[in-house]
């Protein structure tokens, strides 16, 4: 937990920002984000090491290249959430084209949908495309560690449609949304601890997958679907994708839980490899935490 006074100043700041943010016009908010991005790429060894060293270990040499990218998408990600978060929902629809639509329609024609997706391209954006076409999304989340930012965000988040649960205590609530014909939306790429996950790959390489999208879909009678929405014009504008289900049963059974999880981490896979320089890479997929 962080001290109070850290909690403060870290907020003091997120508010002089998005103050700034807030007059600015939307392209000047694009170009600043994509510089603070670089100039961290510059600055934080760390990550920098870090992403690096993903990119070379998952896609091969060279691909190393791309962590300047990585890192400009991610500034410009932020702070175009920070801005569009002063925007009304029907200023947001104008910047997002939808594709596939048919896929999550035709699940939600049948009853609630458990829509995963990844740390790609603008995940908060996404969440709010599904809400404004098919109603407030019941959005799964770790909550920060700086709690009066937590309490913004979440704010934030519920003004443009959807509702937030922390992932601990998201068993009820995610149940009780899915049997009643809503959509839940979960991030399945983010490390997790050995006895919370399950056995597979990632992008390849050996890795723990949280199985609660799969489990929830199962239990709830749930479809699976994945989706996703990425950047397109350079940031400028969105295309929220929606893909077919996933296929929980064969021959008249429920497929195994890590038979469903490793299926849906190919299919996520297939969409960083498509679009690597909107992925997080600087964050550590592969360590297996005990």
């Amino acid at each position: 937990m962080k001290s109070p006074a850290l909690e403060r100043f870290e907020y003091g700041l997120y508010l002089v920002i998005a103050l700034a943010i807030r007059f600015l016009p939307r392209a000047a908010v694009l170009g600043l984000g994509s510089r603070l991005g670089r100039l961290f790429y510059r600055l934080d060894k760390r990550h920098r090491t870090l992403c690096e060293l993903n990119l070379r270990e998952t896609l091969g040499p060279g691909s190393e290249a791309a962590a300047g990218s990585v890192f400009e998408h991610f500034g410009r990600m932020v702070f175009d959430c920070i801005k569009l978060w002063g925007a009304t929902r029907s200023r947001i629809a104008q910047l997002i084209d939808v594709e596939g639509a048919e896929h999550i329609e035709s699940a939600l024609s049948k009853g609630g949908v458990v829509l995963f997706t990844a740390h790609l391209g603008n995940w908060e954006v996404g969440a709010i495309a599904t809400a404004i076409r098919y109603g407030p999304v019941l959005v799964i989340a770790r909550a920060l560690d700086n709690r009066l930012l937590e309490r913004k965000l979440t704010s934030k988040r519920s003004a443009l449609g959807n509702d937030i649960v922390e992932k601990r205590e998201s068993a009820r609530p995610v149940l009780r949304a899915l049997r009643a014909g809503r959509v839940v939306g979960i991030l399945m790429d983010q490390r997790v601890r050995r006895q919370d996950g399950v056995a597979g790959t990632f992008l390849g390489r050996p890795a723990y997958t949280t199985p609660a999208a799969v489990r929830f879909a199962l239990q709830a009678g749930a479809a699976l679907v994945p989706g996703y929405c990425e950047e397109i014009e350079g940031g400028a504008r969105y295309r929220a994708v929606y893909l077919p289900a996933i296929q929980l049963r064969r021959d008249g059974a429920s497929r195994p839980v890590e038979e469903l999880v490793q299926e849906c981490n190919d299919v996520l896979s297939d969409l960083i490899r498509a679009h690597p320089e909107q992925w997080l890479w600087m964050h550590d997929r592969w360590r297996a935490d005990e």
